[in-house]
């Protein structure tokens, strides 16, 4: 099957990776930069691309996989949350420190909400006000009833438009580890 990427007929956002190839003309090879660790406002670590200049809009579009931590820091831009889960950014893939700042900090609070029963502790805000609900929920149904061993652990996207103040999950893909194929408990042994 095709990969997850951002462009027309696949997951149609904004194209945030233009526009920081815009805002840095003098940057041949964006492979070439240098990354760096940091942390977000909730103490939480991230990596990004240092030396490239941020565009004015940071609002989207991003599409994040949550992946396992030693695939996610492989990557070049990367975050962690509080609640151990690893994300890296897949388009853009190369993020400026101020976009990390934006995005890791967004989805941050979208899981101390969940993580509060629902309710952000310290704004209020229901999680739905993080989130599109129906596309959660689709998701969510999707992974179970396929007994995906990858659910919210890796392969799981979610992805963020440019003016919206929500996250959707989704595309599904990659269930290779679903339908039964998955053994949690897998040892090798001698025969």
């Amino acid at each position: 099957c095709e990969k997850t990427e951002v462009g027309d007929g696949r997951v149609d956002i904004h194209d945030l990776e233009g526009d920081i190839e815009d805002a840095n003309p003098d940057v041949e090879d964006l492979d070439d930069c240098a990354t760096a660790l940091g942390e977000n406002a909730s103490g939480n670590a991230y990596q990004y691309v240092t030396g490239l200049t941020a565009p004015k809009d940071l609002s989207g579009g991003y599409l994040l996989e949550m992946d396992f931590r030693d695939r996610a820091l492989a990557e070049k831009s990367w975050f962690s949350t509080t609640a151990g889960c690893y994300l890296v950014s897949k388009s853009p893939e190369y993020l400026p420190q101020e976009a990390m700042d934006y995005i890791s900090e967004f989805y941050q609070a979208f899981e101390d909400a969940v993580m509060n029963g629902g309710t952000h502790p310290e704004t209020g805000k229901d999680y739905t006000e993080y989130v599109d609900l129906d596309s959660l929920a689709k998701c969510f149904l999707m992974l179970e009833l396929s007994q995906d061993g990858d659910a919210f652990w890796s392969s799981t996207y979610f992805y963020k438009p440019a003016d919206e103040d929500k996250l959707y999950a989704g595309p599904l893909w990659d269930f290779d580890s679903a339908y039964g194929s998955y053994y949690k408990d897998y040892a090798v042994t001698d025969v």
